[in-house]
């Protein structure tokens, strides 16, 4: 694998991170992007941690499920994971960073299965084959 996906802050003077990286993909996942927008779990308070925990958790089972049912998250991540096996570095834009944030939960989703696309490379059975000889890798 030899892309990326992380996650770093609109805001740049709120993270390190926080501007995005000369050849980086940037993609915004905040609540103006229409399927990775967390838009179920509203924080109130942006300091009462459990409310942010909470919002999170909730995001976390929406993408759980979404995965199983192979939504629109899925999608999303199928195509980001690929992108990234094939070298692409992504930046995935949010306001939360260095807080946690639900699009932690998509970038160890996006690595999880970039991974995964990666070790299949040696099964020709696999989907994923063209994304692996896209990127240069035969199989075994």
């Amino acid at each position: 694998m030899r892309g990326y996906v992380r996650v770093f802050n609109f805001n740049r003077g709120m993270h390190p991170d926080g501007q995005p990286e000369l050849g980086e993909t940037v993609i915004a996942a905040d609540r103006t992007h229409p399927v990775l927008g967390n838009h179920g779990g509203f924080v109130r308070d942006k300091r009462d941690l459990s409310q942010r925990g909470k919002a999170i958790d909730h995001f976390a089972q929406r993408l759980q499920s979404d995965l199983q049912a192979r939504g629109p998250l899925w999608a999303i991540i199928e195509d980001l994971a690929q992108r990234v096996q094939q070298g692409e570095p992504i930046a995935l834009g949010c306001w939360c960073k260095p807080r946690d944030c639900h699009v932690d939960h998509i970038a160890r989703a996006v690595t999880q299965r970039a991974q995964e696309i990666e070790a299949s490379c040696v099964d020709t059975q696999d989907p994923a084959l063209a994304a692996c000889e896209a990127a240069g890798h035969r199989p075994e």
